[in-house]
């Protein structure tokens, strides 16, 4: 069978290969595909790898992984990024430069963009999987699979009726709830602040103590927070030589949850004392930290309840009797 001769052109117009002077021969097709497939797959497991360290990721970190072949970065992120929201819920963004680094700033604007993955699941979506988390079920699942199937050496197995330990979960309640904190003291808190703001929810702040929802101490989540970049932790010498910290929300927090889910979550944390006041705080935090305007159903003033002339009329407390004004007449 001839070789198949393709123009460039035409692999231009797929967005698979760079583009190149020169005409390109192939045979088959197929193996191009693999190829393709290939690199994405290093790249959805490098991108992965590194998250889990709460490493950055850059361009030159990808392209390295397939320096010796022609294909297109674009369309190689494209379907990345598609595999990684349909399969894990996941994807790509660029983080925004830290504050006052000007190398980042200038890396920004070279096109050197530092990426970030992050959860990209719809409402429904996170819905659905709560509803799972929450299924009581004690069904047993046989294992009637052929010898062909992927997954015939599984054993059958049972679904508890009580929920399971994830540590995580608990760990991104807590990251929302020191968000909140910060966002309502309008993205500035001292340590002491925080930390009390923290224990007034039940966590100890000891050292020593290791919290059995999220498996360490409060201090250590708090280390753990700063260095993953949901949390800006800044650290200044007084006169005295003694360190203040203060904490902001860092950039992975604002690149992770959405404004409304934020303001959502606030609003649900604050119950019946979520008043105008600290809607006006939440809000103007929210866009000064996002950049964004946020459009809200405005909360409802906390005042006493008026009672209406209607009302007046029917419950007068001063009632005039019908037989003692026909007297005075």
């Amino acid at each position: 069978m001839p070789k198949r001769t393709i123009s460039q052109a035409e692999l231009e117009e797929s967005g698979v290969f760079e583009s190149d002077s020169e005409e390109s021969e192939y045979e088959p097709t197929r193996h191009y595909d693999n190829e393709f497939q290939d690199v994405e797959n290093q790249v959805i497991r490098y991108v992965m790898s590194r998250e889990l360290k709460s490493q950055i990721i850059r361009r030159e970190h990808i392209t390295q992984l397939y320096s010796n072949r022609r294909i297109n970065y674009d369309a190689l992120i494209t379907r990345v990024k598609l595999t990684l929201k349909e399969v894990y819920g996941l994807t790509l963004v660029v983080v925004p430069p830290k504050r006052g680094d000007k190398k980042n700033k200038s890396s920004h604007s070279n096109g050197k963009q530092q990426l970030m993955l992050t959860n990209c699941l719809s409402p429904e979506g996170r819905i659905v999987l709560q509803e799972i988390w929450l299924t009581d079920s004690e069904a047993g699942i046989p294992n009637n699979r052929n010898s062909g199937d992927n997954q015939y050496f599984l054993p059958k197995y049972n679904k508890t009726s009580s929920l399971g330990s994830n540590t995580d979960m608990v760990k991104t309640g807590v990251t929302l709830l020191i968000m909140s904190l910060l966002i309502i003291s309008e993205n500035h808190m001292s340590e002491y602040e925080l930390v009390n703001g923290l224990k007034r929810f039940g966590l100890s702040d000891h050292p020593n103590f290791k919290n059995s929802s999220f498996n360490a101490s409060l201090p250590d989540l708090i280390n753990e927070l700063v260095k993953k970049e949901y949390l800006d932790k800044e650290v200044q010498k007084d006169s005295n030589n003694v360190e203040n910290v203060d904490y902001k929300l860092g950039r992975r927090s604002l690149v992770e949850f959405t404004p409304l889910s934020v303001f959502a979550y606030i609003k649900a944390v604050y119950g019946d004392d979520f008043d105008i006041d600290t809607e006006k705080k939440a809000l103007t935090t929210i866009e000064k930290a996002y950049g964004i305007s946020l459009d809200v159903v405005p909360a409802p003033a906390l005042v006493p309840e008026q009672t209406s002339t209607q009302e007046l009329d029917n419950h007068d407390p001063n009632p005039v009797n019908e037989q003692d004004d026909r007297d005075s007449s």
